[in-house]
């Protein structure tokens, strides 16, 4: 009995290591189909992003708003580099094909950028390659101004509370005497 159910669980496990390696494939060739449809969305949605960013700016003035406007920004850096990362999917497929993108996708997910980056160089596609700089800049530049904004709103809410340190000095002489008699002439 002991054989059986050990074959059983090996093939068992085959099975299930080819269809997790389908599911790979098959999610690997449908990366370029699915960044194409999410694509627009997210462009759009990185604009109101970044409108939001514009005008949320000022309000860091306020020491107690720093932290959740920080909070949001950050928000909206992921959802920027999410279109980043989905445009240079894009790119890396349409000039170097599959092979390109797999090596992209091979570094972690991540490498898609710098895949792309280099097809466009090597390509002379110069107009796309200052497209990815700049939606790099973009990233990483609300990312770092969500970092800023956040430590300064730490920076404000680590002090102590401001104390009375010099308290209104008190009046001179007898208030009784002053009440009943009036007030003191020069």
């Amino acid at each position: 009995m002991g054989k059986l159910t050990d074959g059983f669980f090996t093939s068992l496990s085959v099975l299930a290591i080819v269809a997790m390696g389908a599911l790979g494939i098959a999610t690997i060739m449908f990366i370029p189909k699915f960044a194409s449809m999410v694509y627009p969305y997210l462009m759009a949605l990185t604009g109101l992003g970044v409108g939001l960013v514009i005008i949320m700016l000022p309000f860091t003035f306020f020491t107690r708003l720093r932290s959740a406007i920080a909070t949001i920004t950050l928000v909206i850096s992921y959802l920027i580099g999410a279109g980043f990362w989905a445009y240079s999917a894009i790119v890396a497929y349409k000039i170097w094909g599959m092979t390109g993108l797999i090596a992209g996708l091979v570094f972690a997910g991540v490498g898609v950028v710098p895949v792309a980056f280099l097809a466009c160089i090597f390509n002379a596609e110069w107009m796309v390659v200052f497209n990815i700089l700049f939606a790099a800049f973009l990233t990483f530049g609300t990312r770092g101004l969500s970092i800023y904004i956040l430590s300064k709103a730490l920076i404000i809410s680590s002090q102590p509370p401001a104390t009375n340190a010099n308290p209104p000095p008190m009046p001179q002489g007898n208030i009784l005497e002053e009440m009943l008699n009036g007030p003191p002439v020069n």
